[in-house]
């Protein structure tokens, strides 16, 4: 018995020695070994279902990270071997033909390459799926063969629209008419990042210093401005920040050895050490092509270029942005990006102005028609960059041309992202500002262009469109996110120019009414909305409005967005907005309080807390409910009528456990006993 025990401790303390040392082993070679692209290609179903990661960060972050999320599965490519062929001709000829990658993001533009002797003259290219050709985006169906003049070889270049569809097609040779050769690509999306709850987010938009600068908190009293927007973000339950970081301009001491702004990058530094310890996450962005007052020029870099014309004289002119042809400008954002990423205070990292500008960047006509198959006149080998300008300026003017143009930026504006992403090698989220009008299209930006570029969110500007243009936004953002998933977050602007209304709205109002509209563009709901910015609540175009009624209406629809996504059990609102009263008497208001029945359990024993916004309801609140088993509460309050304007009443209310929940409403009194004497 005691042989038999003493030998089942020597086998298995045998078996444990060899796992260990098998174990070792294979750590070591791990650690050594190379990526086997090809291995990896064949995973790419399993590569994106990877689980994401957590990190001691996770927490500041309203959504799932994994660096590993910028997995670039369109460079997963296999080697191309040359293929022999037999021609129509029976001469059999050396041919190589294949894509230049075997999967395309939705953003990136196919090319064909073609190694033969035979004249380039003689092929082209069509593009098939499921069975069926596809022409190329208002262009044709047979692909020409054009010389890069990069690399020499003859190539063929395909894009197809916007939202390509996904899946597996067909290149397909041509010569002299006859099919002769195919070759299979894909295109592929990157899978967006999950969010766990709605992100909320404040921004700050200023170049100057802030730390002389003071705020109103919550409580109207005044305070240094980062104990104030630590206040507000606390108090509003906005868990995110994001700060101009980066920003060339003409009026600063600007050199092309210091392109950036001094002061944006010691507010982040400032700002972003105080809140990360609050466990805030902080964001920094750039502004890339925008440069005020001919910025670019200080710099040193090439302006963005347009066409005036001017008593029947068309002269090329030059804008307020720096061009996307300039290498300069791209390296110099890569390296404040880097630095952006290497800066432990920062979570995010985000990109501004990413756009060629309004009528400009027409010195990127060679590339343009080059890449869309955009017929060009006889020697055009011989004009002059302005010569192309001018004629492009001319050219789109073609609708066709024009839409093929503004699909091409989106391409650019993409493809951006991506190479600063990768050349600076950034391991950080990014995220970008777009305008959102007819979801991007009008200003060469595309949603889901951006998404597979990396981006985890783009944030979608709403104030840079007239009533009639946010009319059109409802309409064409719908229809065109569908039931696609995208991750992307609405922002206003606090500005009383910019807020306009057809239907009535003060500017407060149409600000919140724009916000809560954009929540709801998708069946699936945004995942968060953005304020912006906090500066130009206390030194922007308030109009007539205080920075109190700015702030909360902002925080309200972040509630609704809560509330939509049932990360909130309850709502607040104010039924009414006229209500009459006796001279010499207080004001009586109805506020109601609705519970979500399938939240009702999580709810036992708990107290809802409301109070008043700025003290506007007198000695009303605050109030403490028992909400257990309560579906609909109605309190009725007294007010301090103010006739003759609408008055702003704001309430807050607080569960314990879940945010808070903001909502407000403009109220009008009238006295009774005049609408009585009016009628006698």
């Amino acid at each position: 018995m005691k042989q038999r025990y003493f030998q089942s401790i020597v086998l298995n303390t045998v078996i444990i020695t060899t796992a260990f040392i098998a174990f070792i082993f294979l750590d070591s070679n791990v650690g050594k070994a190379s990526l086997d692209k090809k291995a990896l290609h064949s995973q790419r179903d399993q590569i994106i279902a990877l689980p994401e990661k957590e990190t001691n960060e996770q927490s500041r972050l309203p959504f799932n990270w994994n660096p590993d999320h910028y997995t670039d599965l369109n460079e997963i490519n296999e080697d191309t071997n040359f293929v022999k062929i037999s021609l129509f001709s029976n001469q059999t000829q050396v041919l190589a033909f294949y894509p230049d990658k075997k999967a395309y993001y939705r953003f990136e533009i196919g090319h064909f390459i073609l190694k033969s002797p035979l004249s380039s003259k003689r092929a082209f290219v069509r593009v098939m799926k499921d069975g069926k050709f596809l022409n190329s985006y208002f262009g044709p169906t047979n692909l020409p063969f054009k010389k890069n003049a990069q690399t020499g070889e003859w190539e063929a270049t395909w894009f197809y629209g916007w939202k390509i569809p996904l899946g597996k097609y067909q290149a397909v040779l041509y010569v002299d008419n006859q099919s002769v050769l195919q070759k299979d690509f894909e295109m592929i999306q990157r899978k967006p990042v999950t969010f766990n709850k709605m992100g909320t987010f404040i921004n700050l938009e200023w170049n100057q210093t802030i730390v002389k600068r003071n705020i109103y908190d919550h409580t109207l009293n005044k305070t240094p401005f980062v104990d104030g927007l630590l206040d507000w973000m606390d108090y509003g339950d906005i868990e995110g920040f994001m700060t101009l970081a980066g920003e060339t301009t003409g009026w600063g001491n600007i050199t092309p050895e210091k392109p950036w702004e001094y002061y944006p990058l010691k507010n982040l530094e400032l700002i972003g050490k105080e809140l990360h310890e609050r466990n805030k996450m902080v964001g920094a962005y750039i502004m890339c092509f925008y440069t005020p007052q001919n910025g670019w020029a200080k710099a040193g870099y090439e302006s963005a270029k347009g066409v005036y014309a001017s008593s029947n004289n068309l002269s090329v002119t030059k804008s307020r942005f720096a061009s996307f042809k300039d290498e300069k400008r791209f390296q110099d954002i890569v390296k404040l990006a880097r630095i952006l990423n290497d800066l432990p205070y920062v979570d995010c990292i985000g990109f501004d102005f990413i756009r060629f500008g309004e009528l400009v960047g027409y010195e990127n006509a060679e590339e343009f028609v080059y890449d869309m198959n955009v017929p060009t006149p006889d020697g055009w080998g011989k004009y002059s960059e302005n010569d192309k300008i001018v004629w492009l300026s001319q050219k789109l003017r073609n609708n066709s041309i024009l839409e093929r143009w503004k699909l091409w930026i989106a391409h650019k504006t993409a493809d951006f992202i991506y190479r600063v992403r990768k050349t600076a090698g950034l391991t950080k989220p990014i995220w970008i500002f777009s305008l959102g009008w007819n979801h991007g299209t009008e200003h060469g930006q595309d949603p889901y262009f951006f998404q597979d570029a990396g981006a985890f969110a783009d944030f979608v500007m709403l104030y840079e469109a007239s009533p009639d243009m946010f009319e059109g936004m409802k309409k064409s953002w719908k229809e065109y996110l569908g039931k696609e998933e995208l991750n992307y977050i609405p922002g206003n602007q606090i500005d009383a120019v910019l807020s306009k209304s057809i239907y009535g709205n003060n500017a407060v109002e149409e600000y919140h009414s724009r916000l809560t509209t954009a929540v709801d563009y998708a069946p699936y709901l945004s995942k968060g909305v953005f304020i912006h910015d906090i500066s130009r609540a206390f030194w922007g175009r308030k109009g007539s409005h205080s920075y109190l009624e700015w702030l909360v209406t902002g925080l309200s629809s972040a509630s609704y967005a809560r509330f939509q996504n049932n990360e909130i059990p309850f709502k607040i609102t104010l039924p009414e907005n006229k209500i009459g009263y006796k001279n010499g008497q207080t004001a009586k208001i109805q506020i109601l309080i609705e519970f979500r029945p399938e939240k009702l359990s999580e709810l036992t024993n708990k107290q809802l807390v409301i109070e008043s916004v700025g003290n506007n309801f007198g000695n009303s609140f605050p109030r403490k409910i028992d909400i257990s088993e309560k579906t609909n509460i109605i309190l009725t309050v007294r007010i301090d009528p103010k006739e003759g304007s609408a008055q702003y009443l704001a309430l807050r209310g607080k569960i314990i456990g879940f945010p808070s929940f903001f909502t407000f409403s403009y109220i009008n009194c009238y006295e009774t006993s005049k609408i009585v004497k009016n009628k006698q």
